[in-house]
């Protein structure tokens, strides 16, 4: 009987026998760490840290030095203006008119009498940049717009701006175009247009990627067709190039897949499918006149197409 007592006594349910088993467990894990707190294994992470701290205040430290060194080394240098930041001795920078220089032409004048009037360096390579490129100085406040020039150097200097009227006239506006250059645009590249005024890489492949597509031009008009092309950039092909319709790659409506008609841009899955069906109940096509029977093509898409369909 006493033993029975005993038995029943020590007789758990579920939900104690699990909450003993967590709190064992919890037990064991706080003694598991504090053994390894004892033996320094978590003030691994705070040396870490010390050693990023030590590090950034060593980076601050040395942006600190090179910031002091380029305000020393460019006190005079109007960093407001200029962006230039180059290792250049400050006197390269630096524009110092101490007299007022005899009248000169800035459309004429070279570089070596520009630095002899007091002009930095970096004013005068500018100025020659600017006309190389077809520049014209039109106005003396014109050549105030140099950049490097700051305001109290070009003051000295505008009594001195002599810019005589044939100065500017004989100076033609800069275009890359040459007046003769005809581009042909079935067999041209992205080059052959950029020589072109008011082409850029970007047109140039947009036209090249659209002449892909179509499988060449049978019109300098197509040009129209292209997204976002400029009006300059079509008024220019259209006054510049010319077409060779014989290089157009036509489609063999006989032969094609639905697929490969449909990658045409005048013509949507349910054209190119119509003209499929047309084929496989006739058997083949004599002629493109041919899908005039088809419904969905209009009269409209028979004169684009005509340019690159075949039945042979």
């Amino acid at each position: 009987m006493l033993w029975q007592h005993i038995v029943n006594a020590l007789h758990f349910r579920r939900r104690e026998i699990l909450g003993g088993v967590a709190m064992l467990l919890t037990i064991i894990l706080l003694v598991i760490a504090n053994i390894l707190a004892s033996r320094g294994v978590f003030n691994h992470q705070n040396r870490q840290d010390s050693i990023e701290l030590t590090e950034y205040e060593a980076f601050e430290a040395r942006m600190a030095h090179i910031d002091s060194l380029k305000t020393r080394k460019y006190r005079n240098y109007d960093i407001t203006r200029h962006t230039n930041t180059r290792q250049r001795d400050e006197n390269y920078f630096r524009n110092d008119i101490r007299s007022t220089p005899a009248p000169f032409d800035p459309n004429s004048i070279d570089s070596a009498s520009l630095v002899k009037m007091g002009v930095s360096q970096y004013v005068a390579g500018n100025v020659m940049r600017y006309r190389r490129k077809g520049g014209v100085y039109r106005t003396p406040e014109h050549f105030s717009r140099t950049y490097g020039l700051d305001t109290e150097a070009f003051e000295k200097l505008r009594p001195a701006i002599a810019i005589p009227a044939d100065s500017i006239a004989t100076k033609p506006k800069f275009t890359n175009i040459k007046i003769d250059t005809i581009i042909e645009l079935n067999n041209c590249d992205t080059a052959d247009l950029m020589k072109l005024s008011g082409i850029g890489s970007y047109t140039a492949r947009q036209i090249i990627h659209y002449r892909t597509s179509l499988g060449g031009f049978y019109s300098p008009e197509q040009i129209k067709e292209i997204d976002g092309i400029s009006p300059k950039a079509i008024d220019t092909l259209l006054k510049h190039s010319t077409i060779d319709t014989t290089l157009i790659r036509r489609i063999n409506i006989n032969r094609a897949s639905v697929g490969q008609m449909r990658r045409h841009p005048y013509l949507t899955f349910d054209k190119a499918k119509a003209i499929y069906d047309l084929r496989r109940n006739a058997v083949s096509l004599k002629n493109v006149e041919d899908i005039k029977n088809i419904d969905i093509i209009t009269d409209a898409d028979i004169k684009r197409l005509k340019h690159y369909l075949t039945t042979k």
